[in-house]
């Protein structure tokens, strides 16, 4: 994260999710650390689009892909209006390769994560399987980016691929 934030003081961390027990680990994770947490048990969608105050910074990761073209702008541009100017955002999310259509990404999911996520029994894996075939539909990384821009950040960039090529990390600064 060094390349992501240099330099970064975190003087708040506002944390949302709708999964308690990733709030009980984030709790665990954050304990001791020398600045402000608040953690909400709720959609971080609907938070984000109401949310009144500020924020210097928003972190989203393997959520937003969930939503419509049109809908993860419309968040994209309530995130934008909360950082005012010079805050940013990062975006980690599954993300199409260019020229991939939806079937052919779900063809590359089965194929990338199935032979490595070997500690999910086989309901746990189907059960994975019936949540992407019926809720995720990642961008690819241009479109991406360019929700970035027509959300009104100035700019809108890659920073990180995983190993496998799957899910990628962006910063959108505005």
């Amino acid at each position: 994260m060094k390349a992501v934030l240099p330099g970064t003081q975190v003087r708040h961390y506002h944390g949302i999710d709708l999964s308690q027990p990733a709030l009980e680990l984030a709790a665990t994770n954050l304990a001791g650390l020398p600045f402000e947490v608040d953690l909400d048990h709720r959609d971080f969608v609907e938070a984000m689009m109401r949310r009144p105050e500020h924020a210097d910074g928003a972190w989203c990761s393997l959520s937003i892909h969930h939503l419509s073209t049109q809908d993860k702008l419309g968040l994209m541009k309530a995130i934008r209006g909360n950082t005012g100017s010079g805050g940013i955002f990062l975006l980690y999310e599954p993300t199409r390769r260019a020229g991939e259509d939806r079937a052919a990404w779900l063809d590359r999911f089965v194929r990338t994560n199935k032979p490595l996520w070997t500690v999910l029994t086989p309901p746990e894996w189907d059960q994975i399987w019936h949540h992407v075939a019926t809720c995720d539909f990642p961008e690819t990384a241009a479109v991406w980016c360019e929700l970035g821009r027509e959300a009104g950040f100035r700019e809108a960039r890659q920073v990180f691929v995983d190993p496998t090529d799957f899910f990628q990390l962006f910063r959108f600064e505005a």
